[in-house]
């Protein structure tokens, strides 16, 4: 055994150790992929990029009709409601209310007509329309 100085300013305590070999991992070596791994899931603000995503969802207000573009309207679902029975083809553009922030966006679906009811229209896929949502009907 070598001898090793306690000394705290003996310069050469250490020398012993600049000789020896690197111990080697008893770990297997990890890829880079499973090195950047390790670290993808740290999140240090919990929760924010949920709430940047939601804040830059742009929403738009619903607009209001006039009295011509109501009656508009009004006429075609008439005319809807005469041929029901051959289940029309239409496509209608209408509003959706968005739940988490004031406004909604339009949406616009085509599909056959199931029924008209006096709250809204009904399509072939089961969804139901509420009539002053609608801001537009294409047959």
């Amino acid at each position: 055994m070598k001898y090793v100085s306690k000394d705290q300013n003996d310069p050469h305590r250490y020398d012993d150790l600049l000789n020896m070999e690197r111990p080697l991992s008893q770990h297997k070596a990890l890829s880079m992929a499973q090195r950047a791994a390790q670290f993808a899931s740290f999140d240090a603000l919990d929760g924010y990029k949920d709430t940047i995503q939601e804040n830059g969802r742009i929403t738009v207000e619903q607009t209001e009709l006039s009295d011509d573009e109501k009656q508009i309207i009004d006429t075609k679902l008439q005319a809807l409601k005469e041929n029901i029975s051959s289940h029309p083809y239409v496509t209608i553009t209408y509003f959706v209310q968005d739940y988490l922030k004031d406004g909604g966006m339009y949406e616009t679906l085509s599909e056959h007509v199931k029924k008209i009811e006096f709250g809204g229209v009904e399509l072939e896929s089961g969804t139901v329309i509420a009539i002053q949502d609608i801001i537009q009907i294409d047959v």
